[in-house]
């Protein structure tokens, strides 16, 4: 618990190394599921023992990593992305959420 008068605060989001563990499974539908659910998973605990200890959070959606080695031509792994993205943005884990994706998609390259 922070000391009185002092504030602490967690982010979390490591953008493309999460995505990096996608790239470790198989490039598959069922691999990339279980990696979207095992980082959902990971993000979970991490809030629940934040505000155990009366952190607040940020949360950081995974950023596009189209066009690099770790994208998978059947989209798997950009699934994978998203579906971590959609609990990030909707679970209500965070007290406060940095979206990156709309800041990554003003460049034109994925």
């Amino acid at each position: 618990m922070p000391a009185a008068g002092t504030a602490a605060l967690v982010v979390v989001g490591d953008s493309l190394t999460d995505g990096r563990g996608s790239t470790t499974a198989e490039p598959t539908e069922p691999a990339q599921h279980q990696v979207a659910d095992d980082l959902v998973a990971a993000y979970r605990q991490m809030a629940i023992r934040a505000q155990a200890h009366g952190v607040g959070g940020y949360g950081a959606t995974l950023t596009p990593f189209g066009g690099h080695g770790y994208d998978d031509p059947a989209g798997h792994r950009e699934a994978a992305r998203q579906q971590v993205n959609g609990w990030i943005r909707d679970s209500g884990a965070s007290d406060a959420l940095a979206d990156a994706v709309p800041l990554r998609l003003l460049t034109d390259a994925p």
